[in-house]
This record gives C-alpha cells, sequence and structure tokens, in this order.
C-alpha cells in the first residue's frame, strides 16, 4: 500500500481560505479613463466659473449666438405672446480650458456640466411670463483649443403686438430679443452665427407658417445705464395657411320648393312662441360663411322627420365652415 498524505486535506483547506479572505484585485484602469481624470483635475483644479474667460480684465469675451427652432407651439392672439420651442446656440472661447491633447491621452474634447464653467448670461429680453432664462442646463462641448459650445434648449413665451383685422388671412410680426442680462458691450459683445433662423430642425405647425425668420445684430443705450448693451433680435413673419387648409369645405343639398298654393297657411298659437310654419331660404350654389348666417327660428315638430328622397339634379348649397 502507497502511504497515506493526511496533510493534504488541510492544506486545500488552507488554501481555499486564503483564496477567500484575500480582497480582490481590481483591473487596472484604461489609460483613457485615466488621462481624462488627469485632465478633469488639470482644468478645474482652481477653476473660477464666476470669472469672465479673459486673460485681461479689459478684453471682450465675444459669444458667437445663433437661433434654432424646433416649433412653433402657440400665438396667443388673446394674450399677445407666441410660444417657441427653441435652442439657443452660444460659442465662445476660455483660455483658461485649454490643452495639450498630446499629454492627455490624445483626448481633443470634453463634455462637462455647464454648471461646472463660466457661461454667458444670455437672456430672452421681450419675454411675456417672466421666464428670462435657461432652465435647462445641459452638458458644454469643450475642445483643446479653448472653444466652449452650448446649445441648452428652451420653451419661451415672447410678447408679440397681434392684429386679427383681416383673419382668417392675417401676417403677424413676431420678434424675439436676446442679450446678456448683466454685461455690457465693454465685457460681452455678441456675434450672430447666421443671418437667419436655423429652420434644419423645424417641425410645421398646422394652423401657422414661418414666412420669414432673420436676425440682426443691434446696440442700444437704455435710460437705466450709461454703458451701451448689444443684442441680436430675430423677426419672426408668421402667416395662418391660405383656403383650403384653413377651411373644410361642406355641401348640402336644399330642399326642393313646396308647389304654390292659393290659401294662407295658419299658425298654431295653442302654446307660448309657437314657432312659425316656414323656415328661412337659402339662395342655392353661394359660398358662404357659416359664422355669417342670422340665427334660424325653432323648427316645428313636421320638420323633425327626415325629408323625402331629392329628386335628381336637385340644386346643391356649398357652405364653408371654418
Amino acid at each position: 500500500m502507497s502511504p497515506s498524505h493526511p496533510a493534504r486535506p488541510a492544506l486545500a483547506k488552507l488554501g481555499l481560505w486564503w483564496l477567500l479572505l484575500t480582497p480582490a484585485v481590481s483591473a487596472p484602469r484604461a489609460p483613457h479613463t485615466q488621462a481624462e481624470d488627469r485632465l478633469f483635475k488639470h482644468l478645474f483644479g482652481a477653476y473660477n466659473r464666476w470669472a469672465r474667460p479673459v486673460p485681461h480684465t479689459s478684453d471682450v469675451v465675444i459669444v458667437r449666438f445663433g437661433l434654432s427652432i424646433a416649433q412653433l407651439i402657440d400665438v396667443d392672439e388673446k394674450n399677445q405672446m407666441m410660444t417657441t420651442n427653441v435652442w439657443l446656440k452660444q460659442e465662445w472661447s476660455d483660455h483658461k480650458l485649454r490643452w495639450n491633447p498630446a499629454e492627455f491621452g490624445n483626448i481633443t474634447s470634453l463634455r462637462v456640466p455647464s454648471e461646472m464653467i463660466w457661461i454667458p448670461d444670455i437672456v430672452l429680453y421681450n419675454n411675456a411670463d417672466g421666464e428670462f432664462v435657461v432652465n435647462h442646463m445641459t452638458k458644454a462641448h469643450l475642445f483643446s483649443t479653448g472653444t466652449v459650445h452650448w446649445v441648452p434648449p428652451a420653451i419661451y413665451k415672447s410678447s408679440c403686438s397681434i392684429d386679427v383685422t383681416f383673419f382668417p388671412f392675417d401676417q403677424q410680426n413676431c420678434k424675439m430679443k436676446f442679450g446678456s442680462w448683466s454685461y455690457d458691450k465693454a465685457k460681452i459683445d455678441l456675434q450672430p452665427m447666421e443671418q437667419t433662423v436655423d429652420l434644419k430642425d423645424y417641425w410645421e405647425s398646422g394652423e401657422w407658417a414661418i414666412v420669414n425668420a432673420t436676425g440682426t445684430y443691434n446696440t442700444k443705450k437704455y435710460d437705466c445705464c450709461a454703458e451701451i448693451y448689444p443684442d441680436v433680435t430675430y423677426y419672426f413673419v408668421i402667416r395662418r395657411p391660405p383656403l383650403p387648409s384653413a377651411f373644410g369645405v361642406l355641401s348640402f343639398r336644399s330642399p326642393p320648393s313646396p308647389p304654390p298654393t292659393d290659401h294662407v297657411e295658419t299658425q298654431d298659437t295653442s302654446g307660448p312662441a309657437s314657432a312659425p310654419q316656414f323656415s328661412p331660404k337659402i339662395p342655392t350654389q353661394w359660398p358662404i360663411l357659416i359664422s355669417d348666417l342670422p340665427p334660424s327660428p325653432p323648427l316645428p315638430a313636421s320638420m323633425h322627420t327626415a325629408p323625402p328622397p331629392l329628386p335628381p339634379g336637385s340644386p346643391s348649397l356649398d357652405l364653408l365652415v371654418t
């Protein structure tokens, strides 16, 4: 018989316990992740988001500004305002956010929360509900050159003088005026990205069509202050769709005229406010608006039954209804 080895089971158990008690060694982090961590520490270790991103206090921050509209949500004639769903395209340079990609794993861009960096305080001047600023703080896109690109979405209600004299064929002119709330032209200046509103992602509205939307750069001195403030104002020309989109066309057939009679019809006056035994006649083949018709008197009980079938060739009445 071969000699026994009583120590082997004990050694096996000891090895198993050693494996269970030994802490797991984490896998090494990817080089790109390490480089990104180092880059974040390099950029934001001593970054002050409240200071303008300029080397000298006398320098001006140039903010390139553009407007992209996604939807014309509503035009409120009663409250004189226009509601839009837009993106505010903003671009500027921050010298404190530059880096050499070769030193950080060839990383050329980063996306960071916009709350971490300085951003221009661009607001809608002619807002109609007190919402001046962007509420949804999306991430900003940083580039190694120091360029910052930020495109937050917003739903704005802008005041608009609406004239409905020519309803439903009216055309309205509304505007959206954007500018810095606290910085004058010596601190922040605006530069339009395009001369028109970006309509590439525009979703057509069923009630209104955008005929034209252009932007202009302006400067103005307000009564409150001695400084000059720049703005970019976008002018919208909107129009209701033409016929037949604005109206539905319904076709009705007028009942045949009754044969002439020599006797005079009498009216039952047994009940109060009894309805007369006749109904108003409407000329056939005339396009009219339902809203222009006078209110008809109540129909007598005899008229509530279905009329007899019309003979072939009966005239028809085309009514234009809103």
